[in-house]
């Protein structure tokens, strides 16, 4: 009947009831799981009676069965609507259930398929990055001030004198910037480290605990507070701004004043630079535009406590400057450097240098008409952190090499490495400016050769219109940024609390964000350090977001590729035995912390399960283990290799030393390339063709992979001879441009090459007609490295090799193959075992008859490789000897 629920359950006397199964709504039987899953069959009701047919005896005589109803009346269907929401969603509100209720007689059904397939995903880390607007005066690791000139549309204004960025926080060093004020020209002036921010006509009041204090304010370090409580932020006019009389001690504070310059404007020594004429604020038509001081967020409730509405403006669209008046600024990028203070550092004399930052930007002021007042004023430049589109689908066109550039390095390449997430949609630049590396020695592309830059799943640029007084901030790393965050470490676990309380709260997607903390509940992280990680841990958690609806495979493999996971179960930059044993680092065994753990708790679990999800049970009757100790090591090899990136990137979180926002790569000197068995008594690459089983000349079939190199033509996914590294000169198997395969590698678009990141073949190109129109790649067993020829430049492809197994043992079917250096000293030493059907070698032919001969010269072998390190088969070695007339040999020395 409608409301009731049936329990069907096995009792005994003075124990808990173990549940059988269920019907709910006169819906069908939902059987629980155990012993009795597979056996219980729906039973047959009439009005008050159900009957059971087959039913198992019970265990023992003291137990046995009991059917339990509850009926609930009135459950009308705007409760059914909410229980339901209650399930779905992380809760129903009032407009919630109305909307669901008015949707028809299919309401959940359509419900569930439209959240499914047709409210856009909400990204966790795109809220964030969209949010970070913290003000900021020099350049560092991760991000630089911006604009680049005060008079650059987008430009930030302010009124108030001090903000936040004067008041940073460092519990390490203590450094912090001083305030001290003097009497110019009639006037009471403000100076932070030595330079002029605003004049008064009044000395201010020190407000203490005790009362007011009148003070000479000769030199006053501003201090940040340690909650929001105490006034943390005060960037606005009248706000408090705490200041003591030595540096980390709070003696009181003093009101923000407003920027006026009235009565200094024309001393040079005071306002060095040009004041630049602004368009009016407070106006409807061409004037600066009002920032909005932001969203008042669930976990963050003192925002609007220290903030006020008109006091900070920004150069829209609308507006224009006559940018000649920013001739004489200082470089934005370079300035808080160049003059990091003009107080008297001595430590004899004046202020210890300990005490202060290593950067302080120089005040850079303009004058508006108030169109609300129709009074003049005067605005302080304030700049922002500026972040940039760096996205999967939309990388930097130059990697963000200008911007490294013009910060001459502070500020890092923010080409997001290449990975199988990204890999589809990397592109290739040909600016001057484009980078690869982290390093900075100028410009790393000056001759324009072609880079392939890749962008990053989330990685959106920032928008200050969304908030600059209640925007997030971001970590900053590098050995001349340490200690400079300008809110406390706890604020970034907060950053993580606010966005999933609104995305919970408020987002449109529920069924997806429920799925989402669901998944996450299963694969949490807790490393310690990830209190100050906030990007890093939202796009771990956006992992789950994106595959909420998708497939749990997808989920455990790009976790097991996070950083922020590697870090949390140990096993980045984990090295097999071997590679211990070569580096003589002693018999050290792979770390089996992940190999452990996501088969225990993330996947498989302990016990062996019946498909009802009961255990399965030996002969004896005992639970059979999922996996045991040798599984536990043989996984152990399977996560050896992964390797965070090295040095600290732009545009995004990272760290030089740390983790970092972007999945690990492979280091393949790392890996065990030995057999792995699986935990089912096979072995991981049993699905697997075997290498010498491979088509021959694989690289022109259907589904060849190829994979975009840009300019350089070393292979990223194969190893070549370190001495190859960067050199042009090394003979490459370069394509003709009527060959099928440079048609394909093209991709021709209104006659220009666009060269994808990655190609594809979908067709066979192994055809004669294709044969024809082909060069050298129909005359090689396999590829390394293409060159193409483009204009006057060549643009590079490695190809990717299908995933196949290689034979440990291969019996006397093998051939020796020869490492290294050919000599009578290294032939032995520097030999190993081949399959002879492996392209894994080259041909060495020496004279017929060279193994009898006395003569030396016949004992020497020759090559004609078509391209350096080629690798050919046993039978195309031979061929190639014999076209030359020599034979395949084992030769003294190499020719």
């Amino acid at each position: 009947m409608s409301g009731d629920l049936c329990i069907l359950s096995i009792q005994e006397p003075e124990s808990t009831s173990k549940p059988v199964g269920r019907s709910y709504d006169g819906a069908d039987w939902e059987i629980s799981a155990g012993p009795f899953a597979q056996s219980l069959s729906a039973p047959i009701c009439s009005e008050s009676v159900c009957i059971f047919v087959g039913l198992p005896e019970p265990d023992s005589a003291n137990e046995s069965y009991v059917l339990t109803s509850y009926h609930h009346d009135g459950f009308g269907i705007e409760a059914e609507a909410a229980r339901f929401l209650e399930q779905a969603t992380f809760g129903p509100t009032r407009s919630t259930i109305d909307n669901l209720v008015a949707s028809g007689e299919n309401k959940y059904t359509t419900w569930v398929k439209n959240q499914i397939e047709t409210v856009p995903m909400s990204s966790h880390r795109e809220y964030y990055r969209r949010r970070v607007n913290p003000r900021m005066e020099y350049p560092f690791a991760h991000g630089a001030p911006g604009p680049k000139t005060a008079c650059d549309r987008l430009s930030h204004w302010r009124m108030f004198a001090l903000s936040d960025r004067d008041g940073w926080r460092s519990s390490q060093s203590k450094r912090t910037k001083y305030l001290h004020i003097e009497l110019k020209n009639g006037r009471y002036v403000w100076y932070v480290e030595g330079m002029a921010r605003t004049a008064t006509d009044y000395l201010p009041d020190l407000v203490t605990e005790k009362g007011i204090v009148k003070e000479k304010f000769e030199l006053y370090p501003i201090l940040y507070a340690i909650s929001f409580k105490e006034n943390e932020r005060f960037s606005c006019v009248g706000c408090p701004v705490l200041v003591g009389k030595k540096p980390g001690r709070i003696d009181g504070y003093v009101y923000n004043p407003k920027v006026d310059l009235t009565g200094i404007v024309n001393d040079p020594a005071l306002v060095p630079y040009t004041v630049i004429d602004l368009p009016p604020i407070l106006g409807n038509d061409n004037a600066m535009v009002t920032i909005d001081n932001g969203e008042e967020y669930v976990t963050h409730k003192y925002f609007s406590m220290f903030t006020k509405p008109n006091d900070e403006f920004w150069l829209n669209d609308a507006t224009s400057v006559n940018p000649n008046q920013c001739l004489s600024h200082p470089n934005v990028f370079t300035a808080a450097y160049d003059t990091p203070t003009k107080l008297n550092t001595d430590p004899n004399e004046g202020v210890s240098s300990g005490n202060h930052p290593e950067t302080a930007f120089p005040p850079m002021f303009g004058k508006t008409l108030n169109k609300a007042t129709g009074k003049y004023e005067y605005l302080l430049f304030d700049p922002h952190l500026v972040l940039f589109d760096n996205t999967v689908e939309n990388p930097l066109p130059d990697g963000g090499g200008r911007l490294q550039a013009e910060t001459e390095g502070y500020t890092k390449c923010a080409n997001a490495p290449r990975t199988f997430i990204n890999e589809d949609h990397c592109t290739l630049s040909f600016s001057e400016y484009a980078c690869e590396s982290r390093q900075y020695n100028g410009l790393q592309n000056p001759d324009k050769e072609g880079v392939v830059v890749c962008g990053s799943v989330g990685e959106v640029a920032n928008d200050f219109t969304l908030g600059t007084y209640a925007g997030f901030d971001m970590p900053m790393d590098g050995s001349k940024m340490n200690n400079k965050n300008i809110y406390l470490d706890w604020e970034f676990v907060e950053y993580k609390n606010t966005i999933w309380a609104n995305h919970a709260l408020y987002d449109e997607g529920q069924l997806r964000q429920r799925m989402a903390w669901a998944l996450y509940q299963i694969i949490p992280i807790g490393l310690p350090n990830t209190r100050s990680s906030g990007e890093l841990w939202l796009q771990y958690y956006d992992v789950f977001v994106r595959h909420a609806f998708g497939n749990y495979m997808n989920i455990l493999k790009e976790i097991s590729y996070t950083d922020i996971m590697s870090g949390w179960l140990t096993y980045y930059d984990n090295m097999s035995l071997q590679y211990n044993l070569d580096q003589n680092k002693g018999e050290v065994y792979p770390d089996e912390n992940y190999a452990r753990e996501i088969m225990q708790l993330f996947s498989v679990g302990l016990w062996q399960l019946n498909m009802d999800g009961s255990k399965k049970l030996d002969d004896d009757g005992n639970p059979l283990h999922a996996y045991d100790s040798t599984d536990i090591m043989n996984m152990a090899r399977a996560w050896t290799g992964l390797s965070r990136a090295r040095g600290a990137r732009g545009n995004a979180q990272s760290s030089y030393w740390g983790p970092h926002v972007d999945i690990m790569n492979i280091r393949r000197e790392y890996r065990d390339i030995y057999p792995k068995a699986d935990i089912l008594g096979g072995y991981i690459g049993d699905r697997y063709p075997l290498c010498a089983d491979l088509p021959f000349q694989d690289h022109l079939s259907k589904g060849a992979t190829y994979r975009l190199l840009g300019g350089k033509n070393n292979p990223e996914l194969q190893k070549d001879f370190f001495r190859w590294e960067g050199n042009d000169n090394l003979l490459r198997l370069e394509l003709q441009t009527s060959s099928p395969l440079y048609e394909k590698l093209c991709a021709a678009k209104n006659g220009v090459c666009t060269f994808p990141g990655k190609v594809v073949l979908d067709e066979n190109l192994l055809y004669e007609s294709h044969k024809e129109k082909g060069g050298e790649e129909y005359n090689v067993d396999t590829i390394r490295s293409i060159r193409i020829p483009f204009g006057s430049k060549f643009i590079h492809y490695e190809y990717v090799r299908p995933a196949c197994v290689e034979q440990a043992f291969l019996g006397s079917q093998a051939k020796r193959v020869i490492r290294g250096n050919v000599g009578s000293n290294f032939i032995m030493q520097e030999s190993v075992c081949a399959d002879p059907k492996r392209d894994i070698a080259t041909e060495l032919c020496c004279n017929p008859g060279w193994e009898a001969s006395t003569t030396e010269t016949d004992q020497w072998a020759s090559r004609s490789c078509i391209y350096h390190a080629e690798r050919m088969s046993y039978e195309t070695a031979m061929d190639r000897c014999a076209t030359i007339g020599q034979t395949q040999c084992t030769p003294r020395r190499l020719i």
